[in-house]
C-alpha cells in the first residue's frame, strides 16, 4: 500500500568529523525510518531508526533510537506529517522530535494524548551515532502532533507542530512559543528546505519520513 510522505532535506555542509571515528560518512544521506518488518505500524507509536545510505542508495548502517526507558522517543507509524529530521547548524548532530513514552504503553493515537500523559520531546543523534534525549515538555503540542526539530548546535532548538507552530527550546529553560507556521522552526536557523512528495511501497512496513544530507 503506497503512502505519500514529506521529505525534508538539509542541504548544507557535512556533519562535523570529531577525533572519534564518525558513525556517518561524509557524502551519505541519513533517513529517518519508523518501524521495521516485525512491527505493525500504529498510531500509538513505533520505534524510530536512522538509516545511512550512500548517494547511490546502498544501505550502510542503521541506528535505533531508544523506544523505552529514560531516553525513549517514539513517532506515530501512521502520521505522514511527523518525523522531520534536520542537521544542526554547526553540523555536529541530527535533530528530531517525537513522543517520550515507552512503546506499547499507549492505547490510541499518540497525537491525541495530552502532554501530561505523553510528553513531547526533542532528541539528537551525534555524528558518532550517539542518541540523546535533549528535553521533554508536558505543555507543547498537547493533544496534537509534534512534527520535527532543528538546532543551531549551541543548545538552541526549534520545534514545529500543531497548534502554535514554533517553540524555542534552550534546556533546561521552559519552551517559548515564538512563531506560527511549520517552516518557521527551520527557517529560523537558516536551513534551506526541499519539501517533496515521496511514494513508499512499504514492502517491509517501513516509513521513510525524512532525510538529511550528511555531506
Amino acid at each position: 500500500m503506497n503512502k505519500f510522505l514529506s521529505a525534508l532535506g538539509a542541504l548544507a555542509m557535512p556533519l562535523t568529523i570529531a577525533a572519534q571515528s564518525p558513525f556517518f560518512t561524509p557524502g551519505n544521506l541519513a533517513v529517518l525510518r519508523v518501524g521495521d518488518s516485525s512491527q505493525a505500524l500504529t498510531n500509538s507509536g513505533n520505534t524510530v531508526y536512522i538509516d545511512q545510505f550512500t548517494p547511490r542508495g546502498t544501505l550502510v548502517s542503521s541506528l535505533a533510537v531508544p523506544d523505552s526507558g529514560q531516553s525513549a522517543l517514539l513517532i506515530s507509524g501512521t502520521a505522514g506529517s511527523e518525523g522531520g529530521l534536520a542537521r544542526s547548524l554547526d553540523r555536529s548532530a541530527l535533530a528530531l522530535a517525537g513522543y517520550h513514552v515507552d512503546r506499547g504503553t499507549v492505547s490510541g493515537s499518540l497525537a491525541n494524548q495530552t502532554g501530561a500523559a505523553v510528553p513531547r520531546a526533542i532528541a539528537t543523534v551525534s555524528s558518532q551515532g550517539s542518541c540523546a534525549l535533549v528535553q521533554t515538555s508536558t505543555t507543547v503540542y498537547s493533544g496534537n502532533n509534534i512534527r520535527g526539530a532543528a538546532s543551531d548546535g549551541t543548545n538552541n532548538f526549534w520545534t514545529a507542530g500543531t497548534p502554535n507552530g514554533t517553540y524555542w527550546f534552550n534546556p533546561p529553560l521552559a519552551p517559548v512559543d515564538v512563531a506560527d507556521g511549520f517552516d518557521a522552526a527551520f527557517a529560523t536557523v537558516g536551513f534551506p528546505l526541499a519539501a517533496v512528495s515521496l511514494t513508499s511501497a512499504q514492502a517491509c512496513r517501513e516509513i521513510c519520513a525524512a532525510t538529511a544530507w550528511v555531506a
